[in-house]
């Protein structure tokens, strides 16, 4: 009695690594032809279904391999096979098994890379498309329109002016003096309880200029001017833009007449529509700038609508 127990323990113990190998085997190949479904969601949040496997085939071929290694470990169990067949088979499992470590690390790395790229690319193309609705806004600053034109917008980005108001010094900490408090406010007895205020300030700064021939010390200094300036200087070659786009990593630097296409795209152009609505008795300018890269074209990034004015874009959650 002890004796078959012993041999039935021997056994249990001598098959059990085959048979937990083949079971494993059988599992992970069934398991890599498994269907799934598989949700892909577009920048626009909208969902794209469809069917695919769990894993790689890679994966299912690992499964066989360790049912081949299971059956041979069966068969050198029972005798069936000696140790130089064991050794053939496992330098022939060896090297596919090698073969299969490489081409799965190729088939991760390419993944790897796929998801690299994209994030590169989209994200040098939402900062191609942020530069154009800021270029945008400021062209509607100056002409009361957007312009649907990138030609356009690119030569009023290289040559165009807008209103700044120049500042410097403080205003002059005193009250007005009579005669010039009649000067500003010529049809009325202004009162003199309070500081000028920097309007009144500005005012007699011309007063000073052009009706007298000197100025009062706390003027010196003052300055309070609308001056037109550079909008490719002072909008995107200021130190913070500049700064901004070093911080986040793109790779490429802001030039005007690269806003017409699209990065990495190999010369694509950026979509610009205008419109307008209604807005009580008069129009208001509308704007729609659309990307679509040709190495991702279910990705359209957008910013702004045709039926509303915004300047919403469709990644910013």
């Amino acid at each position: 009695m002890s004796s078959t127990l012993d041999n039935v323990k021997y056994s249990f113990g001598r098959f059990l690594g085959p048979v937990t190998t083949f079971l494993l085997g059988v599992f992970i190949y069934f398991y890599s032809k498994k269907e799934t479904i598989v949700t892909v969601y577009d920048p626009n949040k909208k969902a794209d279904l469809y069917y695919g496997y769990t894993q790689e085939d890679l994966f299912g071929m690992g499964g066989l391999l360790l049912i081949l290694i299971a059956i041979v470990w069966i068969l050198f169990s029972l005798n069936v096979i000696k140790s130089y067949a064991i050794l053939a088979v496992t330098l022939i499992v060896g090297v596919i098994g090698i073969y299969v470590i490489y081409k799965d690390y190729q088939i991760v790395k390419a993944d790897i890379d796929a998801t690299t790229r994209k994030e590169l690319v989209m994200k040098e193309t939402k900062m191609r498309l942020n530069d154009i609705k800021i270029a945008e806004k400021e062209y509607k600053r100056e002409k009361g329109t957007y312009t649907n034109s990138i030609e356009e917008l690119i030569d009023f980005i290289k040559n165009g002016k807008k209103i700044d108001f120049a500042r410097q010094g403080p205003t002059p900490n005193r009250r007005l003096r009579r005669y010039e408090a009649d000067w500003i406010y010529p049809r009325e007895n202004k009162a003199l309880d309070y500081n000028m205020t920097d309007v009144e300030a500005k005012a007699l700064l011309h007063f000073y200029k052009t009706k007298t021939d000197s100025l009062p010390k706390e003027f010196v200094g003052f300055v309070r001017d609308t001056v037109y300036v550079s909008v490719l200087e002072t909008v995107f070659k200021t130190d913070d833009y500049v700064e901004m786009r070093k911080k986040q990593n793109y790779v490429f630097d802001f030039v005007p007449d690269s806003l017409k296409y699209l990065p990495y795209s190999g010369q694509k152009q950026v979509t610009i529509k205008t419109d307008s609505i209604p807005r009580g008795e008069v129009q208001v300018s509308t704007i729609l700038i659309e990307a679509v890269h040709p190495e991702y074209p279910k990705d359209t990034l957008r910013i702004g609508s045709l039926e509303r004015n915004d300047l919403k874009d469709n990644w910013s959650y």
